[in-house]
């Protein structure tokens, strides 16, 4: 074998080698031809690479320096003169569509011919001609095809400069995504702080806001599947641009952490009753709680890049407490699946007050349920529907009254006797009542007025506070004068101040609405 290799082989390698790199030319400018005569050239360099001895030493030295290299240079040759010739006479999208097919047709042959041991470098080497060499100009076309929303051809040039690695390669296509979605970004908010929608309210900036958002995640993580496979290194560059936008932008200053407070404003008109014109329609045949569920699940996904998430937490705290108390949450299940997608994303710690406020609100109802047994089976009888709920301090966004309201007969021994009861339940515990949060419904009659909803008299929805001031004129002992005359008793502001224990700077608000 060797007497043959260095004598015969050696003499007549440069014509063997001339017939299979024009046989390839053939093959790659659509001609027909054997391709197995060039997988037997090769197989054949392969094997003069055994010793005398039939071992083998060094066997693909022979393949590799005088088959692969000038087979890999000459492949290189052809390729370099057909990608000048190609970006002479087309677009750089043309040139990329051109070079992904013929990459593919290589691919698709080069393992019928060649060894696998050289494989890699062959493809290498390619790559190198073909698409390394026009990363400037691939850098030049991303941000057109970004602006046209071309996800086609963006996977087409995303593949081809893959194929030369996912790493560094790709970090100047990664940094164009991430400026584009972060002006993007700026832009949408831009527009709509701008809209007429907007003056200020906090409930139509927050809905403007966070649709905004939405609409610019949406898209680019589109893009993100569709055009980058869900490359992590483009995955990475959209939350960092999705992070820097939704912080500092026309709507939220720089040092203003308004963001998560809109965020959360946004939720609480979700979870809220009477909010349908915020809550949108779901797919057709989907459920009101599932069309909730993918609003809560894209509200959680702007919580991921707000940066303050206490200051979410702080106000999502404060709506969750007035929802609550003034059970207006749109339904306990919206509200437990929104805790346990806050759960999910921002830990247990994040949820804990959250959760036991619910407890809270659980052992309440039991607690009224008891009390109210209670009465009934004693000598004390409730005269009015009555409904209390016992909140923990360490758990609730609220505070105590500064003033100390006096109430009622009717109400103060109804509200005596439940403190009563549960400092018996509870040794040692301290009811602070916060009639400031507390709501009422009174029927009124008036003497003069006259037909059918007169006579059966006007329900009122009012506060606690209004409803001791509107006890006073009803109550004959009360401290204003001509309780027995026929357009009813008078009160000055100082009467009733006095007779609540209410300021004025608390009475005059609750009067206006009368």
């Amino acid at each position: 074998m060797s007497l043959w290799r260095d004598q015969f082989f050696m003499s007549i390698r440069s014509t063997l080698l001339d017939s299979v790199f024009s046989l390839m030319t053939r093959i790659r400018n659509g001609q027909v031809a054997d391709i197995n005569l060039v997988k037997s050239v090769a197989d054949s360099f392969v094997s003069l690479g055994n010793d005398d001895s039939g071992g083998i030493s060094k066997r693909m030295d022979v393949y590799e320096k005088y088959f692969l290299v000038p087979f890999i240079k000459a492949s290189v040759d052809y390729y370099r003169e057909e990608a000048d010739r190609l970006l002479q006479e087309g677009s750089t999208i043309d040139y990329i569509v051109r070079v992904s097919s013929r990459l593919q047709e290589e691919d698709d042959r080069v393992e019928l011919y060649l060894h696998e041991s050289s494989l890699k470098e062959f493809k290498d080497a390619l790559n190198k001609v073909l698409i390394t060499r026009q990363n400037e100009k691939f850098c030049m076309e991303f941000e057109p095809l970004l602006d046209s929303r071309d996800t086609l051809n963006l996977k087409r040039l995303y593949s081809l400069m893959a194929r030369t690695g996912k790493g560094s390669t790709l970090d100047p296509l990664r940094d164009v995504f991430s400026a584009y979605v972060k002006k993007a970004g700026l832009e949408a908010i831009k527009q709509v702080s701008g809209s007429e929608d907007t003056g200020g309210a906090i409930a139509k900036d927050a809905r403007l806001f966070v649709n905004a958002v939405l609409g610019v995640h949406s898209l680019f993580a589109g893009i993100l599947h569709d055009s980058f496979e869900g490359d992590t290194g483009f995955s990475k560059s959209l939350d960092n641009a999705c992070m820097d936008f939704i912080n500092t932008n026309a709507m939220c200053p720089d040092g203003e952490p308004r963001a998560p407070q809109m965020l959360a404003h946004y939720c609480d008109t979700l979870l809220k009753k009477g909010s349908g014109n915020v809550r949108k329609a779901g797919a057709e045949g989907a459920s009101d709680e599932d069309s909730l569920e993918a609003q809560l699940s894209q509200a959680i996904c702007v919580l991921k890049y707000i940066s303050a998430t206490d200051v979410f937490q702080k106000f999502y705290s404060q709506h969750l407490s007035r929802r609550l108390v003034y059970e207006q949450s749109v339904s306990s299940y919206g509200e437990e699946m929104m805790i346990s997608k806050l759960k999910e994303n921002s830990g247990v710690d994040f949820t804990s007050r959250l959760t036991r406020m619910f407890t809270d609100m659980t052992i309440s109802k039991e607690m009224s349920e008891e009390f109210k047994e209670k009465c009934s089976d004693g000598d004390f009888a409730i005269p009015f529907d009555f409904d209390m709920k016992v909140l923990h301090t360490v758990s609730w966004p609220l505070k105590a009254p500064d003033n100390k309201l006096l109430l009622p007969s009717q109400l103060s021994s109804v509200c005596n006797r439940f403190t009563n009861y549960y400092q018996n339940k509870h040794n040692g515990r301290k009811l602070n009542w916060m009639w400031q949060h507390s709501k009422a419904e009174i029927k009124m009659f008036f003497p003069k007025a006259t037909g059918p909803a007169a006579k059966a008299g006007y329900i009122f929805h009012v506060s606690t506070f209004q409803l001791a001031i509107l006890m006073l004129f009803s109550d004959e002992s009360g401290p204003g004068t001509g309780y027995d005359s026929p357009n009813g008793p008078t009160l000055t502001l100082e009467q009733i101040t006095q007779a609540t224990g209410l300021s004025v700077d608390i009475v005059k608000p609750e009067l206006e609405i009368f």
